[in-house]
C-alpha cells in the first residue's frame, strides 16, 4: 500500500537487512494485515514492476518468448539497431539500476526458493523466473555484445563465433525449460482443482442422497401411521407374527404359525 516512489527504498533496506543471518526467519514468519507472507507480496511486486516495464507475459503469467525472457518494452525500443558508446552502460546493464526486479531476486537469493510459506500457483510460476533472473540478465548481455559486434562489422574467429553463439542459444533453452516447468505448475494446479471438484460433487450428491432416503423414510411412516388400507395390512402382519409365536399343544410348547396362517400360506 506504500508509493511506487519507496518500493525501491524499502527493498533496499530489507536487502541490507539480510546481511543479518538472523533475518531470514524474521522475515518468513512475517504476515500482513490479510494473512500474506513476505514472499507473495515480492512476488506480486515483482509482477506489477514486470507489467510496467511492458515485459511479455502470457494470461497465467509465464514466459512468452524464450528468446526475451525478461526483456522490457524500453530495452527492445533503445537496442533497435543503433550501437551504444563505449563509456556508457548498455540497455540491459542499466535496467538492472532502473527497476526493483534485481532487488528483489537478491533478496529471494537470501531467503531462498525453497519452501516458501504462502505461495499460490501463480506465485510459483513468477518464482520460476524469479529464480533465473541473473541466467536470463547475462544471457541479454551477451545477446547485446553479439549484436554490437555485428553492427560494428567485427569479424569472429570460428571458435569465438560457435562460443557466442552456444551462449545466447544457452540462455534461450534455459528459458524454455522454464516454461516447461511453468506448464507444469499450472497442470499440477489444475489436476488439485478437479480433484477437489470431485470430493466436493461427491459430498454433494451422498447429501442429496441422504436427504432422499430421510424423504422416502418420512413418506413411508406417514404412509403407515396415516392411510387405512396400510394401517390394516400392518395390523393384519403384526397379528401373524403374534400367532406365530404363541406356544401349541401339538408341540409341546414350541411356538410355530397357527393353522390358518399355514393354510392362508400353503
Amino acid at each position: 500500500t506504500s508509493p511506487r516512489c519507496v518500493h525501491g527504498v524499502v527493498l533496499a533496506t530489507l536487502l541490507d537487512l539480510c546481511d543479518n543471518p538472523n533475518t531470514r526467519s524474521q522475515i518468513l514468519s512475517w504476515r500482513d494485515t490479510d494473512g500474506q507472507t513476505a514472499p507473495r507480496i515480492l512476488l506480486e511486486l515483482w509482477r506489477d514492476e514486470e507489467e510496467e516495464l511492458g515485459v511479455l507475459r502470457d494470461q497465467h503469467g509465464r514466459i512468452k518468448d524464450p528468446k526475451k525472457p525478461i526483456l522490457t518494452h524500453l530495452q527492445q525500443e533503445v537496442s533497435g539497431g543503433s550501437s551504444f558508446p563505449a563509456d556508457s552502460p548498455s540497455a540491459a546493464v542499466l535496467e538492472v539500476s532502473e527497476n526493483l526486479r534485481a532487488k528483489i531476486h537478491l533478496i529471494f537469493c537470501c531467503l531462498g526458493f525453497q519452501e516458501l510459506p504462502g505461495l499460490s500457483a501463480e506465485d510459483f510460476v513468477t518464482l520460476s523466473i524469479v529464480r533465473r533472473y541473473l541466467n536470463f540478465k547475462v544471457g541479454e548481455v551477451w545477446d547485446e555484445v553479439s549484436r554490437e559486434l555485428f553492427l560494428e562489422g567485427t569479424r569472429l574467429t570460428s571458435s569465438d563465433e560457435e562460443a557466442l553463439r552456444s551462449i545466447c542459444e544457452t540462455s534461450e533453452e534455459t528459458a524454455r525449460r522454464v516454461m516447461e516447468e511453468q506448464s507444469d505448475i499450472l497442470e499440477q494446479q489444475q489436476s488439485v482443482e478437479l480433484h477437489e471438484e470431485m470430493v466436493a460433487y461427491a459430498e454433494m450428491k451422498s447429501h442429496w442422497k441422504q436427504q432422499e432416503l430421510t424423504a422416502q423414510s418420512w413418506k413411508n411412516y406417514v404412509s403407515r401411521t396415516s392411510a387405512y388400507s396400510v394401517l390394516k395390512e400392518v395390523k393384519v402382519q403384526r397379528k401373524e407374527q403374534v400367532e406365530w409365536s404363541r406356544p401349541t399343544p401339538e408341540d409341546g410348547g414350541a411356538a410355530g404359525p397357527p393353522a390358518e396362517v399355514l393354510h392362508r400360506h400353503v
